[in-house]
């Protein structure tokens, strides 16, 4: 219970500043319009934190650096996940990021050797054979211009099925999940901001559709868990074995097989989907920047040559993780995050009712004008460890932070490294001319298509 003493002072705080809204709607036309983008540039025009109104709720969008880590770090403990997160497990599976409290910590516990460097130093050759599979594919299939967001799909698809699995997916299996999710986020980025949000159990064609898509990959993953208890548990050494050994050998197991198929589905689609984008999107910038592109290629040759990178080659390709790390600052495969505050709280020295839904924007911080020299701009320099102005790191945060930053960061960025590594020295690229990139409205931060030429080296 908040005491009689906060309650008083709360009262005396401000309260949030609002931004302009458009009758019963509110700001939902804007929000469709663009969900990073509106709620960076409504948190910037009060120094950081505004309130804006969706049909007839209050929101909150947070976009300075040092109050997300006051939320996320410092204060992690008063915040939830909520009601949106409950929503998107029936996407993504009710896993590592939308569960809470002991559920999570077990689960995390079982998981987390999995994402250790050594288990991600095996996963190197993995990586290089997805990258050449899907060379000799292109090369047997040429085209003037690719869309390189279901490519780089394909490739970071094998990759986590091989660590999730010990077996890679087939390229129709995987393109068909890829649609399956993309299809669920836009619909369930519907129901969340709707007028009437009706319960899952009710039979709406959203709400149909949404269950039978989720019924689909749900099939899937339980005949995988069935296949391996058949096998045998403990043989190939995946996350599937330390999921189910978990288990096994528990005299009071910490998950159960309903956790363990959750847990699937969503480090499936967190695995693929976030490194996919931030490939993607690097691609996309280094074909904007021919002068960065360059510099890329050229460390590459110099420290790889055409030999496959190892992993101790991976602490000297620097530009090349400037320039990964620059294409995640503008497009964070997460644009925004979710919380709900358990009691009254302060904020920025401003009044948080109980319950609140508060938008934190990964993009907003990424672009804060108080934080970044020229925001927009692709500077991958910045980065560099000689660069005259240091990074301020709390306004750099990809993969969230705190208590619940995503433990695949170190995966993802490697991996990333590697498949843009692989691309450098096999192709030149250049974009097709008069194309516009869009991002649909949905929680992730992905390019619509990126239609490019490669063309052998």
């Amino acid at each position: 219970m908040i005491s009689l003493q906060k309650q008083t002072e709360m009262k005396q705080k401000r309260s949030v500043p609002r931004i302009p809204s458009h009758g019963l709607a509110g700001n939902y036309k804007e929000l469709l319009g663009g969900p990073a983008q509106f709620y960076s540039k409504a948190a910037w025009q009060s120094g950081g934190i505004a309130r804006f109104r969706i049909y007839h709720r209050d929101c909150y969008a947070v976009a300075h650096p040092d109050l997300l880590h006051e939320i996320l770090v410092t204060g992690q403990k008063k915040y939830v996940k909520g009601e949106v997160y409950r929503n998107v497990s029936v996407v993504i599976g009710n896993g590592l990021v939308t569960t809470e409290g002991k559920t999570w910590a077990n689960a995390r516990k079982i998981i987390q050797p999995g994402f250790h460097k050594k288990a991600i130093a095996h996963l190197i050759e993995t990586i290089h054979a997805a990258c050449e599979q899907t060379f000799q594919r292109w090369e047997s299939n040429p085209q003037n211009y690719r869309d390189f967001v279901p490519e780089s799909q394909v490739i970071t698809q094998q990759v986590i099925s091989e660590t999730l699995l010990g077996t890679t997916l087939a390229e129709m299996q995987g393109a068909k999940f890829a649609k399956i999710l993309k299809d669920s986020q836009q619909l369930l980025t519907k129901k969340n901001w709707s007028l009437f949000k009706t319960p899952f159990s009710w039979p709406t064609p959203l709400n149909r559709k949404l269950l039978a898509n989720r019924h689909l990959i749900d099939t899937f993953f339980a005949k995988q868990i069935e296949k391996r208890c058949d096998f045998g548990i403990g043989k190939k050494g995946d996350l599937l074995d330390l999921m189910l050994l978990a288990h096994a050998q528990a005299s009071e197991p910490t998950i159960s097989l309903e956790q363990i198929l959750n847990e699937m589905l969503t480090l499936f689609a967190a695995g693929y989907e976030t490194t996919s984008s931030a490939i993607s999107w690097t691609l996309y910038y280094l074909c904007q920047h021919p002068t960065v592109e360059a510099k890329v290629r050229a460390e590459i040759d110099s420290v790889l040559g055409q030999r496959q990178a190892t992993w101790a080659d991976l602490e000297n390709l620097t530009f090349t993780e400037c320039a990964l790390k620059e294409a995640l600052r503008l497009a964070p495969p997460l644009h925004t995050i979710m919380r709900t505050n358990l009691e009254a709280e302060e904020l920025g020295g401003y009044r948080i009712p109980k319950g609140s839904l508060l938008m934190l924007s990964l993009y907003g911080v990424h672009r804060s004008p108080e934080h970044w020299q020229n925001p927009e701009d692709y500077r991958p320099e910045r980065f560099s460890p000689t660069a005259s102005q240091p990074i301020y790191q709390r306004a750099f945060i990809p993969f969230s932070n705190g208590g619940r930053r995503c433990m695949g960061a170190m995966f993802a960025m490697v991996e990333s490294k590697l498949v843009i590594a692989n691309l450098i020295q096999k192709f030149r690229f250049s974009p097709k001319p008069y194309t516009e990139v869009t991002v649909s409205p949905s929680s992730s931060f992905s390019p619509d298509q990126l239609q490019i030429a490669f063309d052998p080296r």
